[in-house]
């Protein structure tokens, strides 16, 4: 599930590092801490290369899948520009995903598990007139199928958790984006200051 919160950041020195159509990632500062991999809307990233650079603004970041994104943005004056996520996104996050995830389960199952199941299928049914194929399609197919099915079952209900909490930023926590930052080094050591006294 993804964790969210906000927190009154700025958010400054954003380097885009790769852009979608409406998305991209930026390496920036945010409270004068480094982050390699921040997530947002192309609206968002004008925004703080433009009318909000440098500005302190009310900011709503979630983090899912080990990545930390904006959700939403709220300057001084009240004005929100929030994260909209496009129908056929939402589908694919909420169908597709789980699907592929779900098959690919299936599929790991099958190279994971084919040698040890083979190993105890030889000794067990080695005198079993089916032979030994019969009793490893019959372990690792429900297994593969069923963990495929509650990995599928697990995003689709990971997904639309979050979509519903990007639909509503009002009731999310306060927190602490320091640990998902870190402490930016200066380009010169503090010891130079004080061999000059």
């Amino acid at each position: 599930m993804a964790k969210v919160f906000y927190t009154d950041s700025v958010i400054s020195n954003l380097e885009p590092l790769s852009t979608t159509g409406t998305y991209c990632i930026v390496s920036a500062r945010i409270d004068g801490r480094e982050i390699k991999k921040l997530g947002m809307s192309n609206e968002m990233f004008h925004y703080f290369t433009g009318v909000g650079k440098g500005t302190q603004n009310r900011v709503w970041f979630y983090r899912t899948f080990g990545n930390l994104f904006i959700g939403g943005i709220e300057n001084a004056a009240g004005e929100r520009l929030q994260v909209k996520e496009k129908t056929g996104m939402k589908l694919y996050s909420l169908f597709i995903r789980p699907a592929c995830a779900g098959f690919l389960f299936w599929f790991l199952s099958w190279v994971v598990l084919t040698i040890p199941v083979t190993i105890y299928a030889y000794q067990v049914a080695a005198n079993s007139w089916k032979g030994p194929f019969d009793l490893v399609e019959s372990i690792i197919n429900p297994i593969g199928i069923y963990g495929g099915i509650a990995v599928a079952i697990w995003l689709f209900v990971s997904f639309w958790n979050l979509y519903e909490k990007l639909d509503n930023l009002d009731p999310w926590p306060a927190g602490d984006v320091s640990v998902y930052t870190k402490a930016v080094k200066p380009a010169f050591g503090a010891g130079l200051a004080a061999l000059k006294k």
